[in-house]
Order: structure tokens, then C-alpha cells, then sequence
């Protein structure tokens, strides 16, 4: 009896740790969520293709106004549908509804961690390994997000946890419960963004098998029933977008968009030399930087052990899960920052258990890791100055506001570093680096990107067009003349055109609003010009820098009406 109850107990000590973990994921996600507008591009494509999904209620082809976007699989869109349907409506715009799911995504990402380490590192390890996942800096950026990496995090961590409850499952018990779970899990990833999820997993079991020698205990993922589930998942949707598209949607999403990023400089200019995501890393794992030393160390001495010893044995899971996938991030040409984000469950998990075992004991490391997390954490205040520098049009104004923002930021990351040093205890300097964390993030995403005005061209622009009463109903669609951001597009109506210049001026119509670009207004009217039309302005141009290409636009709301020579003609 008392047996039953210290088992019960531990299965309610885990719920609520998994729980909290899943609610501190959440927490880091939120700011920004509702207040920042839509991103450009990837953020404001993927939420433009799934209202469309919505005005047409076609949830099978995924579409980018009259263009065929067979990049990424459908999840991503159906979460979003799903969550706009629930909390809100394709027809208000509202950015926050589609961020939802990535939201979610974050927190399941937290307790899918904690439930692997719980079973490869144990509960402590666990704990404040997913703690300091959730309180990353990358996951609760893509958290906050409307695209997919944030929903394929969650599903390799999950993934991970079956894998993981496999691996250390008493041998008495059946693992098909496990392996269904991770074929499911890898479904859902498949679903996500394509090939990603099976082939870390595939990487990270293989290795782990030639390192150990033991297979045995993965004999329940090749029973029929967890690949058949993973079918049942992924092909009724594959089948469809293959008749409905021809097969054209495999034949861009593979030949196209993944092959380009494998191609040998990089698909849409994002090359990159080897070690990128290594040297982004410490940056990026922001408050689990402060473990990596102590992940290294963990690292060296469970592949300097026999290849079969158990002290290690989570560390060599971890670790194989871990190695061999980053490498192949590293060898892709095609490299972006938030590419390695399903990894970083695993590399949480080996911080959190590095701070756990040695953090306290080992102090030589523990100044090594307190100079980098104080270094990390300077950088990241340096990034919020240099954002708060775009809230002011005028330089000097800007660079006052940097200077402000990086003087209050860099003392507190200091001294949070030093105490962390001084102290020397796991559990303190964890919790002071996640609180740390929460103070960048939330003011780098609630405080300072949301008043950065001068790169919100999109937003506003739509601000001057309601103002002037450009986007009633009564309008035909927004024609945008030299500007073609996909978040004007999502912040507008999928109608909106994009044309340039000489091209936009002769294809206008009379009533219909405009928003000109400085660099095309000339050709533009010229068009108009052509056919007896006249470009009317209407408020102050918009003025900013299109962060997306770097460059600095002024744009012009009016409206199109004949010109005086067009007037006399109708006459």
C-alpha cells in the first residue's frame, strides 16, 4: 500500500513539473504576441495562405492569393484555421489568433522536454532543463510567431519522450503504447515541415544503436502498428494535395524548396559557412547558456566512458539524439538561425543536468559559464538598444534611446551574473537567469519592438488608408504600386494587387485606392496618364525602412479618378 502511494505521489510530483515547465513556455511566448503586428514575411505568408483557406474553405491546397505555395505541408495552416475559427475570424485580421498555436506549440515543447529528462537525467535535471527551454530565447520567439517551427519543436521533443520512455522502460513492460506515441509524434512532424522530425530521429537512433551496441530495446518502433498510425496521419492529406495539385505540391516542396536549400550556395541567399548555429548557440539558448560549459564537460566524460556504462547512458542518448542532426544543420548550405530549434530540447536537457551535477561543485567551470552567460546577456541588451534606436526617425534621437536602453539593461545583467557566480548554488542560478531572461525578452518584445514605428511600414500604411477611408467596401481593391510585403497583403484583403509602376498605371481603374511608392510614382502616373487617369494623393506619405530588404520606402495612400483631359473626353 504505502508503495502505491510513493508511486502516486511521484506520478503527481511529475504532472505538476511537467505542467509548470509547459506554463513557464507559455509565459515566454506571450509577449509580443498580441502587440506586435504582423511580421514580414514568413509570419504574414503563412497567416495570408491560412485565411484563404478560411474565405474559401479549401483545406487542402495551400495558397498565397492566386499562387500555389507547395513549400511547407498543411499543419501549420490547419492549427492556425483552427485557432482563428475558435477565438476570432478570417475577415477581422487579428495577427494574435494565428499566433496561438505556435504559443501552444512552445509549452507542449516545455513539458514534452521535461517528461524525456525526467526519464534520462531524472526529475531535478529535468526540471530545470525544461525551464530553461521554455524561457529560451529562440523557442519563445518562434513561440510568438505565426510559422512552424515552434508546432516542429513540440512534435521532436514528444517524439524524444517516447523515445526516451523506450530506452529506460522496465523490461517487463510492453512498449507499444511508447512506440505508437513516437511514430504519431513523428507523423504530426511530418505534417508540420516534411522530412525534418523522422530524419533527427532517424540520425539519433541509428547513432545511438552503433555507439552502444544495443538495439534490442527499440524492437517495438518496427512492429507494424507505429508506422501504419504514422500513414494514417500523414497520407488521407498527401493523397489529396497529390490529385488536387497533380503532384505538383512534392514536386516544388522537395525538387524546389528543400532541394534549393541543399543546393551547394544556399536557397534565397541564406548561405552560410559550417558553425554557424554552434557559434549562435549561446546566444540563442539564452538562459541555458549559463549550463554549457557544464553540458561540455558531461559530454567529454560520457564519451571517454565504456560505451555501455549506465552512469552515462542518458548523457549518450542526449547526446546522439543531439550531435549527429546538428552537424547535418551545419553541412545544409542553407543555414537560418531558428533551423536548429529541434534540437534544443536535447541541449536544455544536458545544460539543466551539467548545472545540476557540477554547478555547485565545480567552481573554475562555474566562472567559465557566469563570463558567458554575462557576455550572452550583454549581447542580447546591446540587440534590445539597437532596437530601441528604430523607434526614432531622427538619429540622434535614437541613439539616445540605445544608449539609455543598453545603460539600464547591461548593470542588471552584471550583477545577476556575479551573484550567480558568488552563490554557486544550481537551483538560485537558474531561477536568476530564467528571471533574467524574462526581463530581456519582455522588453525587448513588449517595450521596444512594438513603438519601432519607422520598420512597421505596413501597419502603417494601413493606418493612413483607414484614416482617409481608403479600404471601405465601397473601394475596389488596394492596388500597391513598388511595395509587395506579404503583411500588407494579410493586413488588408486578399484581394489587394501588387503591380509596378508602368504596369500598375495601366491596369488601374477609376475609384480604385492606391498606396504608391516613391520610387515607382513617376512611371506609375505616366500610366495613368496613358489612359486619361490621374493618381489623387490623399494624407502625408509613409516613411520608414523595409526591414525585410533594407531599404528605406516612402509611400503615397490616394486614390485613381480621371484627369482633367479624361474628364472631357467622358464628356
Amino acid at each position: 500500500m504505502s508503495e502505491q502511494i510513493s508511486t502516486g505521489r511521484a506520478s503527481l510530483v511529475q504532472l505538476k513539473n511537467a505542467l509548470c515547465a509547459g506554463l513557464l513556455g507559455l509565459l515566454f511566448a506571450l509577449p509580443g504576441l498580441f502587440s506586435l503586428p504582423p511580421l514580414d514575411r514568413d509570419e504574414s505568408r503563412f497567416a495570408q495562405a491560412s485565411v484563404q483557406m478560411l474565405e474559401t474553405s479549401d483545406f487542402v491546397r495551400i495558397r498565397f492569393q492566386n499562387e500555389a505555395r507547395n513549400k511547407k505541408p498543411v499543419g501549420i495552416y490547419w492549427l492556425q484555421a483552427a485557432s482563428v475559427s475558435l477565438f476570432s475570424s478570417a475577415k477581422a485580421r487579428e495577427i494574435w489568433a494565428y499566433r496561438l498555436p505556435s504559443a501552444l506549440a512552445a509549452a507542449l515543447a516545455a513539458v514534452f522536454t521535461y517528461l524525456a529528462g525526467a526519464r534520462l537525467f531524472g526529475t531535478r535535471a529535468a526540471w530545470v532543463g525544461a525551464c530553461l527551454l521554455g524561457a529560451s530565447v529562440l523557442l519563445s520567439t518562434e513561440g510568438m510567431i505565426a510559422k512552424t517551427d515552434a508546432s516542429l519543436c513540440a512534435c521532436t521533443a514528444a517524439a524524444l519522450a517516447a523515445a526516451a520512455w523506450l530506452r529506460t522502460r522496465a523490461q517487463a513492460r510492453n512498449g507499444r503504447l511508447g512506440a505508437l506515441a513516437f511514430w504519431a509524434a513523428l507523423a504530426c512532424g511530418v505534417l508540420i515541415k516534411g522530412p525534418i522530425a523522422p530524419g533527427i530521429a532517424a540520425l539519433g537512433l541509428v547513432s545511438l544503436g552503433i555507439w552502444e551496441r544495443r538495439w534490442l530495446w527499440m524492437a517495438p518502433l518496427l512492429a507494424p502498428g507505429g508506422p501504419l498510425l504514422a500513414l494514417a496521419i500523414v497520407l488521407p492529406w498527401g493523397v489529396a494535395i497529390a490529385y488536387a495539385t497533380h503532384g505538383q505540391f512534392f514536386a516544388d516542396a522537395l525538387g524546389g524548396d528543400l532541394a534549393g536549400k541543399l543546393a551547394s550556395k544556399g536557397a534565397e541567399s541564406h548561405g552560410a559557412p559550417f558553425g554557424l548555429h554552434f557559434l549562435l548557440a549561446p546566444l540563442l539558448s539564452f538562459p541555458a547558456t549559463l549550463g554549457l560549459p557544464f553540458a561540455a564537460l558531461l559530454a567529454y566524460r560520457a564519451v571517454r566512458a565504456p560505451r555501455q556504462d549506465p552512469a552515462h547512458a542518458g548523457i549518450r542518448f542526449a547526446l546522439a539524439w543531439l550531435v549527429p542532426a546538428w552537424l547535418a544543420f551545419e553541412l545544409a548550405p542553407t543555414k537560418l538561425a531558428h533551423y536548429t530549434l529541434p534540437l534544443y530540447p536535447c541541449l536544455a536537457l544536458l545544460a539543466g543536468a551539467g548545472l545540476i551535477q557540477g554547478f555547485a561543485a565545480q567552481r573554475r567551470v562555474r566562472l567559465v559559464s557566469s563570463a558567458l552567460f554575462c557576455f550572452c546577456a550583454l549581447g542580447l541588451a546591446a540587440v534590445c538598444a539597437a532596437a530601441a534606436a528604430l523607434a526614432f526617425a531622427d538619429p540622434a534621437g535614437g541613439a539616445r534611446r540605445a544608449l539609455q536602453t543598453f545603460m539600464l539593461l547591461a548593470p542588471l545583467c552584471v550583477v545577476v551574473a556575479v551573484v550567480i557566480a558568488w552563490r554557486g548554488r544550481p537551483g538560485f542560478a537558474a531561477s536568476a537567469a530564467i528571471a533574467l531572461s524574462g526581463v530581456l525578452v519582455f522588453t525587448a518584445r513588449e517595450r521596444i519592438a512594438p513603438e519601432a514605428r519607422t520598420v512597421q511600414v505596413s501597419q502603417q500604411s494601413v493606418f493612413a488608408l483607414r484614416r482617409e477611408h481608403l479600404l471601405d467596401p465601397a473601394h475596389q481593391p488596394l492596388l500597391a504600386v513598388g511595395f509587395s510585403e506579404p503583411s500588407l497583403i494579410f493586413s488588408t484583403r486578399t484581394s489587394t494587387r501588387l503591380a509596378r509602376g508602368t504596369e500598375a498605371g495601366l491596369s488601374a481603374q477609376a475609384g480604385q485606392a492606391a498606396l504608391v511608392a516613391a520610387s515607382e510614382r513617376e512611371d506609375f502616373e505616366a500610366g495613368l496618364a496613358a489612359r486619361g487617369l490621374a493618381f489623387s494623393p490623399r494624407g502625408a506619405p509613409i516613411t520608414g525602412v523595409n526591414y525585410s530588404k533594407g531599404k528605406e520606402v516612402s509611400l503615397q495612400p490616394g486614390e485613381v479618378g480621371l484627369s482633367g483631359a479624361g474628364q472631357s473626353q467622358t464628356r
